[in-house]
């Protein structure tokens, strides 16, 4: 379940807090902003910023610092034409500006059930928009949503690693629109010079310029729709129309589908890669998994709690250098 519950991040005295100020103080902390950019701090180790920052939180990873912005919404029931539905509506996810200050836009929503649901989206990805509805994930059917921000969907508890990937993916949008806005600056120079010819040609764009699809996730499989092989748009219309902005759901299901991805986590040497083997073995669990290759132990799982846990129990008892637990964030 990508959905998890309160308990999931907050710890017993926490929760008893929280259920004492809604019964004694009629105030519900979890329905403010201010609780969860805190929370996605904390879940992050990150670091809040001061009031008036363009962004909420301060990630430092390895030398730089990832910026995030936190968004938050309560599920509440909207009326359209088609009739009432439960939402969450995140207000604002641009910016007021053509740029995007923040690296990550992690969006969170709980609904009435005080289940929380997160999206780590990459900043540059986002549309200019003035506001993000999805409808909530507690109501809907299929389980997922038409809307591209959808596959950016991960476990609240799981936002470390999501931030990460997220903000990778931030830097490979940022550059592709540099390129794209250096190309229309060169274009209008040479126009206002009079100097283009009917033969001048820009040079071509990287395909993720004007197709962002193709940062998706998904696009690593292939789709059980319309046959798009790993790396290819996705297309409608009898193949004819490609779809440069989202891929198809069934392609995004296979995606969480695919076989069991692994991470290496390399060890100071031979001996202590099968300690760490010896201590993380789950006999009965074929899916968080655990072997030895030499000095380095492949990781095997479905939920990327378990290699973090793996790598963080390798560090803290010297089996692997600081910087080699920290890389395993990193492949995931």
């Amino acid at each position: 379940m990508l959905s998890e519950p309160l308990a999931a991040f907050l710890s017993s005295e926490e929760i008893n807090a929280i259920r004492l100020m809604r019964d004694q103080f009629g105030v519900d902390v979890t329905r403010t902003f201010q609780f969860w950019e805190a929370a996605v701090a904390r879940i992050t180790t990150g670091v809040l910023t001061s009031q008036g920052c363009p962004w909420d939180i301060e990630l430092g990873y390895f030398g730089t610092s990832v910026r995030v912005e936190a968004k938050f919404s309560q599920e509440f029931e909207c009326r359209f034409r088609a009739g009432a539905r439960h939402v969450l509506k995140f207000a604002s996810p641009k910016g007021a500006g053509a740029e995007k200050a923040s690296h990550v836009t992690v969006l969170l929503g709980i609904d009435e059930l005080d289940d929380v649901h997160a999206w780590a989206v990459p900043s540059a990805s986002l549309p200019q928009s003035a506001s993000i509805t999805l409808t909530s994930p507690r109501v809907r059917k299929g389980g997922t949503s038409r809307s591209p921000v959808d596959v950016w969907r991960c476990p609240p508890t799981q936002l470390l690693p999501e931030v990460l990937r997220a903000w990778r993916c931030h830097l490979h949008y940022d550059r592709d629109h540099h390129r794209q806005t250096a190309a229309a600056t060169r274009r209008a120079a040479v126009e206002a010079a009079g100097q283009l010819t009917l033969d001048h040609q820009e040079p071509p764009m990287t395909a993720t310029t004007d197709t962002p699809a193709l940062s998706l996730p998904a696009i690593a499989v292939t789709c059980p729709d319309c046959g798009a092989q790993p790396g290819a748009l996705c297309t409608s219309h009898g193949g004819t129309r490609p779809r440069r902005t989202d891929v198809h759901q069934t392609r995004t299901r296979a995606h969480r589908e695919q076989r069991t991805p692994e991470v290496r986590l390399t060890c100071i040497n031979p001996e202590a890669a099968a300690a760490v083997v010896a201590e993380a073995t789950r006999p009965g669990d074929t899916v968080h998994t655990v072997r030895q290759d030499g000095a380095d132990v492949v990781i095997g799982y479905r939920d990327k709690r378990w290699p973090l846990d793996v790598a963080d129990w390798a560090g803290e008892h010297g089996h692997a250098h600081d910087g080699d637990a920290a890389r395993v964030i990193a492949q995931l």
